[in-house]
This record gives C-alpha cells, structure tokens and sequence, in this order.
C-alpha cells in the first residue's frame, strides 16, 4: 500500500519585482496566458460544457449517502450498511460504501424537483445525457487530488474525450486535511494551498476549453452543536457514534476550547487559500476558475445527515448541490429549464388528474405529487 492510499482514512512568492527589465520579461512571458484568457472570454459565456469531471473526498463521492440518519431505525437501512461494512470488510475496498449516484456533482439519482446534481442539472439543459468521470474517492486528502486523482481524470479523458480533462470540473476538498487525533496532527495551510494550487493550474495550463469550479468547504465546525443529540438507531446518539467511530476527532472529539478555536481558524485559512488560488488563476486564465462560496453559508441540520452522524445523505447532497451551482456559468440556464420543467409538470398533473367517473384508485402517480421548488 502507497503513501497516499495508507493515508486515506474511511471516515480533508510572490516576490515584488522593481527592475523594469524583469517586469518587461514577466510580461511577455504572460502575455501567451492573458491571450489566452481574452480569447475564452470571447467565446459565448453559456457555452454548455460537453463533458464533466469531480475531484475530491467523501463528500463528492457520496459515501453513505444512500442510509439516512433518520431511517436508521428500520431493518433494511441496517442490514444494508452492514452489507456495505461487510463488502468493504472483505474487499477493502473504499468504494463499497459509497453510493455515487447521489453525488452532488456527477449523481444521476436525486430528484429532479428537488436539488439535482451538477451534471444532471447540465443534462436537462442541454438536453443529452453527458459524459462523465468522478475521480473523488473517501478519505482523500489535498495531496491524494494532485498525487493521483489528477491523473485519473487525464486519462479517463484523453481515453474518453480525446482532451486532457473534461469540459466543466468540480473540485471540493479538504475535511480530511482537518481532520486528525488532535489539532497538531491537520495539514497546515501552506501544503493545503500548494497542493490545490498545483492540482488546478495542471488543469487549467493544460485543457483550454475547461472551466473549473473550486468550492469552499462547508462549516464543518457548526456539525457538533447541530448533531450531537440527534440519535441513531432511535437510542444511540451522534456523539457516541462519533467518539466508538473516532470520526474526525479534531472536529467531533477535541473539547477544549483552545482546540476548537484552532480548528476553526484553520477552516477559515483553508476556505481563504481556496478563494486565493481562484483569483490567482484567473488572472492567467480569466472566467475559467470560479469560486463557489456559498456552501460554507449552507445550513444543514441534522437530518441531512447519514448513519454515520457525519457525512451528507442524499438531502445533504442536494443542498450542497444548489448551493455550489449558484457559482456556475450555466445558473441562469438551468433556471429557465426548471420553470419550464414545472409548467410542464403542472400542466401534466391538470391533463392526467381531472376527477372523471370511474377513475377510482387508478389514478396515476403525478396526481398525487406536488411540485418541489430548490428555490
């Protein structure tokens, strides 16, 4: 087992230069990369990408998304993480427990009139399935995305797309560079930036046509208060599940004060250094390399939550899914799709639902369904 795969836990100069004759170097050597950005901002700014790919850790891989907190009291969402404890017992492998298809990036399964994915969202809108390839796998840190998830998604889409990576990318990583036994142990910011910094400018420098998407990290820090006394199992409590577990302790375990002040202040450098590095690439590269923000204002509550206490079932994915795509280039399209989508449903619902003699209980599904604005 390598490095990087020993590390992935199952539960995250510029110098000032004042001589003119350097300047004038500095500029002609950039003068390709501002070229190249002038040019992409040129083009139509809707243009629908063609193709998408995700970096990043758990959360984009959807791990647990399919058990809801909530549910756990019946059989079959116990049996069927133990299914998956089970699988990954036999197999170790990481995969098992993730149910992908709710990812809020590339999922394929949550509702349409609810929050889709990203991809789905951009399936609608173009009006054609797209093709995709989610490198983010559970426990990967920033260096596990520039060591090795980088390089799977080249080669997926140089194998699939003929290009170096897909047209449109999402990135979400860094909860498992806080998390550790205790503060000393999370990653400092200075290899938390080099590491993303890195990871984006290989894309960006290299695929023309591809736009990327950094999102912050959610609050992380706000989880503890909101799910500690929510229970598992209808008896069990989060804080237990958490401290048997020993999910992220810096996050859910560390109680002094001190501790937990450190672990803030280093989400906040982490969600800063992402912030930073989108700036700085689009001061290359232009209107490719946005920031989605609005994540880390997001407010989930404990029943976005799966099993585990800890990771976002597949209503927390939805939620993350709404609030990163607020940042996209394609928002406004996907808002005249989905008002168009809910004339359509509502028309439907009026044709098929009109109460008519000896309709009884035939009645189709769409009359007893009610439209669910994100919005």
């Amino acid at each position: 087992m390598d490095k990087h795969q020993g590390a992935l836990k199952a539960t995250t100069t510029r110098f000032w230069l004042s001589s003119s004759v350097f300047l004038s170097l500095i500029g002609l050597v950039m003068q390709p990369n501002m070229a190249r950005a002038q040019n992409f901002e040129d083009e139509d700014a809707s243009r629908l990408p063609a193709s998408v790919g995700a970096l990043g850790d758990s959360l984009t891989a959807a791990a647990l998304a399919g058990w809801r907190r909530q549910d756990s009291i019946f059989p079959w969402v116990t049996l069927g993480l133990l299914a998956n404890a089970l699988e990954y017992g036999v197999t170790a492998d990481i995969h098992s427990i993730e149910h992908r298809k709710y990812s809020w990036a590339t999922g394929g399964s949550i509702p349409i009139k609810s929050m889709p994915s990203h991809l789905k969202r951009l399936s609608l809108v173009s009006g054609k399935s797209l093709p995709y390839f989610n490198a983010a796998l559970s426990g990967a840190e920033s260096d596990h995305v520039l060591s090795t998830q980088i390089a799977d998604l080249r080669n997926w889409s140089q194998a699939n797309l003929k290009q170096n990576f897909p047209d449109y990318v999402t990135l979400l990583i860094g909860a498992n560079d806080l998390c550790a036994r205790d503060t000393s142990g999370m990653v400092s910011t200075e290899n938390f930036y080099s590491h993303v910094e890195e990871a984006v400018h290989q894309i960006v420098s290299t695929s023309p046509n591809t736009r990327i998407l950094i999102s912050s990290l959610p609050n992380v820090i706000n989880l503890r208060d909101v799910a500690k006394n929510s229970k598992v199992w209808g008896t069990v409590s989060c804080e237990q599940v958490w401290k048997k577990a020993k999910l992220c302790s810096t996050l859910t375990s560390l109680d002094d004060p001190e501790s937990r002040l450190i672990m803030a202040n280093r989400l906040d450098q982490f969600n800063r250094a992402l912030h930073e590095i989108s700036k700085n690439e689009r001061e290359d590269y232009g209107d490719r390399v946005r920031y989605a923000k609005h994540l880390f204002e997001a407010d989930f509550t404990s029943k976005d939550l799966a099993v585990d206490c800890f990771h976002p079932n597949k209503e927390g994915q939805a939620k993350v899914a709404e609030k990163t795509f607020a940042s996209s280039w394609w928002k406004n399209e996907w808002l005249v799709k989905r008002d168009q989508m809910k004339k359509d449903f509502l028309a439907d619902q009026r044709r098929q639902c009109r109460p008519s003699a000896g309709q009884g209980q035939h009645r189709p599904s769409i009359c007893y369904e009610s439209w669910k604005d994100p919005e």
